[in-house]
């Protein structure tokens, strides 16, 4: 698929002041250096009786504040949750272990010494490299866009915040040393207290990040967040794609399953799956068209 070449540029500066005003409202209302200060924490705990891994960070690139041909481009991908310890992790923690722990340091399939990204975050490749404007495929060096003269890795560009801040799962699970969870997994097992509760904070880092697309990136989160949803409607008649409110941002919001599911809908497995080409591909690509004309 050939992708015409688009003109990125960002705004650290402007990052790094979002990034400020979440890091101070998760001082306060989420994690306090390692005091866990969520006020619904006990609620939550109290909902489930297996393994519970609480304040884990979102992610922020640094390049999260982009325009693309001039238009303002601020990409959130939304997850369930982590899925897996450690709790208490920060955003800057959190940012390692996207950025290096699941980029530079990992390739789309194993390659020398480099081992291989699990499915959701192969999925979130291929997701981002056609946000961006770049063509599906596995290489590492298609992972780079060219931001003013800087060459920037694609997990630079975005922020993904998980609805939930606290992974509540059924067994315990260890994690690598960047991060990543060995083959095997564990199963979720949030509570609807946990969906009710987070979905203030959740709302809180979505008027400070104030994206202008969201991704959705299972049909399950898509529904927890009609608790945050003030206002949507369908952008297209066939395509999942939303124009939604939440408080005072007014975006798009694209819906899908998640890279990893466990059928047909699977689109992490490699570059070249169904429902990625089908549907995740055609559905990026009426949203760039909608962005650029303003239809």
């Amino acid at each position: 698929m050939k992708r015409k070449l688009l003109a990125l540029s960002s705004n650290p500066k402007q990052t790094i002041g979002r990034w400020d005003r979440l890091e101070a409202y998760w001082g306060v209302h989420v994690l306090d250096g390692d005091r866990f200060a969520c006020h619904f924490g006990g609620s939550c705990r109290e909902s489930h009786t297996g393994a519970f891994y609480e304040g884990q960070a979102h992610h922020i690139g640094r390049h999260f504040d982009l325009s693309i041909d001039g238009r303002p481009l601020r990409i959130v991908i939304v997850g369930q949750e982590y899925g897996h310890p450690p709790a208490h992790v920060s955003l800057a923690a959190r940012r390692e272990m996207i950025v290096n722990g699941f980029g530079t340091q990992r390739r789309f399939f194993t390659e020398g010494r480099h081992a291989s990204r699990n499915p959701h975050m192969r999925g979130t490749t291929s997701l981002l490299r056609l946000m961006l404007g770049k063509r599906l495929g596995s290489d590492y060096e298609g992972e780079f866009v060219l931001i003013g003269k800087e060459r920037v890795h694609i997990f630079e560009c975005f922020a993904l915040v998980d609805f939930l801040l606290c992974s509540a799962v059924v067994g315990e699970q260890r994690t690598l040393d960047d991060g990543s969870v060995p083959k095997g997994g564990t199963r979720g097992a949030s509570t609807a207290t946990m969906h009710r509760n987070c979905s203030t904070h959740y709302r809180r880092a979505i008027e400070i990040l104030e994206p202008t697309v969201i991704v959705a990136q299972g049909k399950g989160v898509r529904r927890w967040m009609d608790r945050v949803i003030d206002r949507a409607e369908p952008a297209h008649s066939l395509l999942p794609i939303e124009r939604v409110t939440i408080g005072s941002v007014e975006c798009y919001l694209l819906t899908f399953s998640h890279p990893a599911a466990p059928t047909r809908e699977n689109w992490g497995m490699n570059e070249r799956q169904p429902y990625l080409l089908e549907t995740v591909a055609p559905t990026i690509e009426t949203w760039s068209t909608i962005l650029r004309h303003g239809l």
